[in-house]
């Protein structure tokens, strides 16, 4: 991405990525927003055990993935959960693992928040599953 910009706007593209960057990790709630994002994958992931719709689970710290769920054919799919589009991108750049995205800024979730956060880490996992073959659409 860095050499494309620079392409098109010269010497100015990397310090503009550099700034850019500094400003997403600055965040002072990054770390807090990531474990309420992780908290509802791990909560969908048992759902999606109780639903029949997968075997099992590991929480994995392991860099570039989070979780590896173990399908109905004991397939392995390993991915990355993340809290914006832009920390999906930044992943990308370094890991092929797949990156599940919950957008969201609640640092203090209440149920109802966090059962729509849980939702929708359900759906972006049933279509990363889809995606890999492992579930039918």
């Amino acid at each position: 991405m860095a050499e494309a910009l620079q392409v098109f706007m010269g010497n100015t593209a990397e310090k503009v990525c550099g700034d850019v960057v500094e400003l997403f990790f600055a965040d002072p709630n990054l770390e807090q927003k990531g474990a309420i994002t992780e908290e509802a994958f791990i909560r969908a992931l048992r759902e999606l055990i109780n639903e029949g719709k997968i075997f099992g689970f590991m929480k994995d710290d392991l860099s570039g993935q989070d979780f590896i769920i173990i399908t109905l054919r004991r397939s392995l799919v390993p991915f990355e959960a993340k809290t914006s589009y832009f920390g999906k991108f930044l992943h990308e750049i370094i890991h092929e693992n797949p990156v599940c995205v919950v957008c969201h800024q609640i640092l203090r979730p209440t149920e109802r928040q966090m059962r729509r956060l849980v939702s929708k880490a359900k759906t972006v996992v049933t279509d990363l599953l889809i995606l890999e073959g492992e579930l039918a659409a």
